[in-house]
């Protein structure tokens, strides 16, 4: 019987798992293991579900065996299955659980597996701190041991975190360190490829570089379609949908859309709202204002029952958006002050940035121009330190707003002079038609 066969009839015969467990010599529980946690990380953007039973034949496997360091891979296991399922703080605790079973059993570099898993969702549970300063001592070990493997996951996922709090200049040094070292791993390199482009093509799409961006999610999503990771395919057409929507096209991103909910509902649920969440944002940029609305509030709800702040804070400012174009300017205020509390804890310029820009068009239509002034200048201060340089263009189409708004054309003219340069360059059209809509004006 093949390693494949076994699996499957301890998957049609679970009650059976402990009998035969105990009928394993060393060698083979141990070929077992770890052909049952390779099956369980190929099955993340296949079938989390699938990762999850293969996650608790391994504990099994491990508990009938009193081996601690094979129980605490199938806890591990599990964690990392249910952060796709969106049950992130059961996945930060049981992580936990498993690097302790990893110290008891003195598997330090086990620890350390643990605390990759961990850096993954420390944004959306506001825990970043605690995640790099283990993340520092995961890499000193894993460095020690000459694991290039787990070394190449610990950058793919410290790189996230830094991606997600807008520093993306670092991200994309460790993003390439990973495509280095998985270029010396072979096939199991290959493994990670569809991954590290999907990524790499974030970090690119938020410094404003749309071309490469987009062609990193390209070659993501030809990987993952040859590979059958549909899910992990669907999320590079939700990429490729964000691309569209920052460069105007806003009916394609969302046709985009539409197509993969299908593929990310059910399985992928925080995928799914991401996507929704996009959609929130074509609304916007479509003066669909009410739908926009009323969209971002289910998304919103549904990132609360995830667990998922960051993406919540992040789905609250389009909600502020929203309402503060439909004139519910109280409305507006209340969901940008929970969203400020969410970000302002991951000490993030690039986000901070963001707050202060929608404080200010807020203040602009309050009439109050000179706390729109003020956090025009603030957005642009946080956005220059984050070194981005589309949304610091933004910061000052704000500005330029509040000094034609207080008489002063001439000025508002140059400055909408210098945002259409931008624009142009950074090829973002929703830039470009703001800037000519304000020197008509002027």
């Amino acid at each position: 019987m093949t390693v494949e066969d076994l699996i499957q009839t301890l998957l049609d015969a679970p009650s059976s798992v402990r009998e035969r467990a105990l009928l394993f010599s060393p060698e083979e529980a141990e070929r077992l293991i770890d052909q049952l946690k390779r099956e369980a990380d190929r099955h993340w953007w296949i079938n989390a579900n699938r990762s999850l039973q293969l996650a608790d034949l391994i504990v099994q496997i491990g508990q009938a065996r009193c081996d601690l360091r094979q129980e605490a891979l199938g806890l591990m296991a599990r964690g990392d299955a249910l952060k796709f399922l969106g049950q992130i703080e059961a996945a930060w605790d049981l992580l936990d659980q498993a690097g302790t079973l990893f110290q008891t059993a003195g598997d330090q570099v086990g620890w350390a597996r643990t605390r990759i898993g961990r850096l993954l969702i420390s944004v959306d549970l506001n825990r970043v701190r605690q995640a790099l300063e283990e993340g520092e001592l995961a890499r000193q070990i894993v460095v020690q041991s000459g694991s290039d493997e787990i070394l190449l996951r610990l950058h793919i996922n410290t790189a996230i975190v830094y991606d997600l709090l807008g520093d993306h200049h670092h991200a994309l040094t460790l993003y390439h360190d990973a495509l280095a070292i998985s270029e010396t791993l072979g096939e199991t390199g290959k493994n990670y490829l569809g991954m590290l482009y999907t990524n790499i093509g974030y970090a690119y799409n938020f410094l404003g570089d749309f071309r490469q961006a987009l062609a990193y999610y390209e070659r993501a999503h030809q990987i993952l379609t040859e590979r059958g990771e549909l899910g992990g395919a669907a999320v590079a057409e939700l990429n490729i949908a964000y691309i569209a929507q920052s460069q105007g096209r806003y009916r394609h991103a969302l046709q985009i859309l539409h197509r993969i909910q299908g593929l990310l509902a059910g399985q992928f649920p925080a995928e799914y709202a991401s996507a929704r969440r996009v959609m929130v944002e074509c609304y916007l940029a479509l003066n669909r204002y009410q739908e926009a609305r009323d969209l971002a509030r289910q998304v919103a709800s549904d990132f609360e029952s995830l667990g998922a702040d960051y993406e919540r804070a992040c789905t609250l400012g389009h909600l502020a958006t929203a309402e503060a174009e439909l004139l519910n300017l109280a409305a507006a205020q209340s969901a940008l002050e929970i969203s400020e509390t969410i970000f302002s804890s991951l000490d993030s310029a690039a986000w901070k940035g963001t707050i202060h820009l929608r404080r200010g068009r807020i203040a602009l239509q309050q009439g109050d121009l000179h706390r729109a002034q003020r956090e025009a200048q603030l957005a642009g201060g946080d956005f220059a330190s984050a070194e981005q340089q589309t949304n610091a263009a933004f910061a000052s189409l704000l500005d330029a707003q509040v000094l034609l708004a207080s008489g002063k054309s001439v000025a508002a003219i140059h400055s909408a002079q210098d945002i259409l340069h931008t624009a142009r360059h950074s090829r973002v059209p929703e830039l470009a038609h703001s800037a000519h809509v304000l020197l008509g004006q002027a």
